[in-house]
């Protein structure tokens, strides 16, 4: 269960995550699609999350896309109940454009709380900015 539940926080922060300028209006065009796709009816209903982190005017500057990777936090979270379970990942940023640009971005830890709902769910999730990898 705890592999499940992990890849589901890693797939949702990804998707929440990787704003593209080509196609997006803004940061939280892809925070509301992973919602859509990831997320409970009431979450998905949520728009607290949705804003971005600074990075949307270098994004459109360049008329980028962010590619993340995500690897499991390694703290203990909380243990897994009947039908709710926890899980954290860290998210690693990189802006890319197609004529080559390239920069990092702001690493974020995501946490994702979420239900069994035939299938897990996010039912809560907060970004934490890591600020000593901002670019500099």
């Amino acid at each position: 269960m705890r592999a499940a539940v992990t890849e589901v926080c890693s797939r949702f922060a990804s998707a929440a995550l990787s704003s593209n300028a080509e196609i997006d209006r803004g940061p939280g065009n892809a925070r509301y699609r992973a919602a859509q796709q990831f997320g409970s009816p009431e979450f998905a209903r949520n728009d607290q999350f949705r804003e971005g982190d600074g990075a949307w005017p270098l994004l459109a500057e360049h008329r980028a896309r962010v590619v993340v990777n995500t690897y499991e936090v390694g703290d203990d979270p909380p243990p897994p109940r009947r039908d709710t379970a926890s899980a954290a990942v860290t998210a690693k940023r990189v802006a890319v454009a197609a004529d080559g640009w390239r920069q990092d971005l702001s690493t974020f830890v995501v946490y994702c709380t979420m239900t069994d709902a035939g299938g897990w769910k996010i039912t809560a999730a907060s970004f934490y900015e890591d600020p000593s990898s901002r670019p500099r």
